[in-house]
């Protein structure tokens, strides 16, 4: 005896005029119509199917069911079709109807034919009400069963929800706290050889203004390239910082903020040495009458003038990675986008040294793009960016994360986070990629920089 899951349909019908109220009976979906051979009978008076619930049966179960059910639907049909013959017979005598005795007549014998039809599916619904009955008790238990499995659902799902915020909160407290306590500027130092001392601030000992831990943290990096290689904390010094971040992440709190003044710095120098490279390779092209110099055409309206250039990505040295931190909302829907730092990038498209003939010694750099016209046709043009422009959009450390909504999107930056060993290479690479690639195009034209 097989068991199996099989769509329960719920019919109603009505049976005509006077007949009181519609029918109500549950088909198995896919079973045969015996005996009705222009489809389910519930249709032939209007019927439809209201509802729909899909149950897990035997076969004698649907065998049972069906054959009720045909059996409530034919005797249904015939006494709709005995009540509607008596109307269609009381219609056509009309002119009859508005003789005294006659109509009289004609209006017992249609009461009469209204009688015995409610009386034929008083009976029809007799004998089908304990299988109906039984039907619907299995349909409400199925239905009780997904309102608790959905409840249930909800309820996991907003303790989720809860769980998130609450993490959600955690991290910014921990941020703001972080902030705040870098703020302070109650420190001032001493350095010693490689050990560099961090020291509560006292107006009757120390003539220098109080710093903060930021700018601890600056002094530390520049001094560990002149060879400092030890920080010291005095108690007195931690317990300002300690009072608000806590004991426990004073250690992590600080070494955050030497890894992102490392970072923040290596991403300047980048910065300069793009600038710098394309402004010195710029003016030597430009002193030597610009070699090989050539125009560039997006459409026909939009061109430029200058040198080609091919952005080979750094594949010697891997990107950073890091674990993103908390999200609000819907943690691992939606991905988050690295820019520059994405791993498996392919090389960049089509990119151009210019020099402005209207400017001379004006250089900068032109990124084929597309944009939008009239809502829906789009079309190629050139996106003029200065170095400094380029410079930045390229090592824009900004990751982000975009939502369905817009209070959903998140961004952080890449080097508050990533290890300094990890994202101090990679953005020299990347700065070597574009410098590569200027100085080759001058060599490749016989100009020396």
């Amino acid at each position: 005896m097989s068991d199996e899951r099989r769509w329960i349909l719920r019919c109603t019908w009505p049976v005509g005029r006077g007949a009181g109220t519609a029918c109500v009976g549950y088909w198995v979906d896919g079973e045969p119509y015996a005996g009705f051979a222009d489809g389910p009978p519930w249709q032939s008076f209007e019927g439809r199917v209201t509802d729909r619930t899909r149950l897990r049966v035997t076969d004698t179960e649907v065998v049972r069911w069906r054959d009720a059910m045909l059996a409530y639907a034919t005797e249904t049909v015939s006494a709709a079709d005995m009540l509607w013959e008596a109307h269609m017979r009381a219609h056509r005598r009309w002119w009859a109807r508005k003789l005294p005795l006659i109509g009289r007549r004609i209006a017992h014998r249609l009461r009469r034919t209204e009688d015995a039809c409610t009386a034929r599916l008083a009976a029809a619904d007799a004998v089908y009400a304990e299988v109906r009955a039984e039907i619907e008790a299995r349909i409400a238990a199925v239905k009780e069963e997904a309102r608790a499995a959905r409840e249930r659902e909800q309820a996991r799902a907003e303790a989720g929800r809860l769980a998130l915020r609450a993490e959600w909160d955690r991290w910014k407290k921990r941020q703001a706290d972080a902030a705040r306590a870098a703020d302070l500027r109650v420190w001032t130092w001493e350095h010693d050889a490689e050990v560099f001392r961090v020291l509560a601030h006292d107006a009757g000992r120390h003539a220098q203004a109080p710093l903060s831990a930021r700018e601890l943290a600056r002094l530390v990096v520049v001094l560990g390239g002149r060879g400092c290689r030890r920080v010291e904390w005095e108690a007195a010094a931690r317990r300002p910082a300690e009072e608000v971040i806590g004991a426990e992440a004073f250690g992590p709190w600080w070494w955050a903020l030497v890894r992102v003044t490392v970072n923040t710095q290596a991403l300047r120098v980048a910065e300069r040495d793009i600038v710098a490279t394309t402004v010195r390779v710029g003016a030597a092209l430009d002193a030597a009458g610009r070699p090989g110099i050539g125009t560039y055409t997006a459409t026909s309206y939009d061109s430029v003038r200058g040198w080609p250039l091919t952005l080979r990505r750094p594949t010697h040295v891997p990107p950073p990675r890091v674990t993103p931190p908390t999200r609000r909302w819907a943690p691992d829907r939606h991905r988050w986008w690295y820019g520059s730092y994405e791993a498996g990038l392919r090389d960049s498209g089509t990119l151009v040294l210019t020099m402005a003939d209207r400017a001379p010694g004006s250089v900068g750099f032109a990124v084929e793009t597309t944009e939008t016209v009239y809502h829906q046709h789009k079309r190629k043009k050139w996106l003029r960016q200065t170095p400094e422009r380029k410079a930045r959009s390229l090592l824009d450390d900004k990751v982000r994360s975009i939502g369905d909504w817009r209070n959903e999107d998140f961004d952080f930056r890449l080097s508050d986070y990533a290890a300094a060993s990890e994202f101090v290479p990679f953005v020299q690479a990347l700065a070597d990629m574009v410098t590569s690639a200027l100085l080759d195009t001058a060599r490749r034209h016989g100009v020396s920089v």
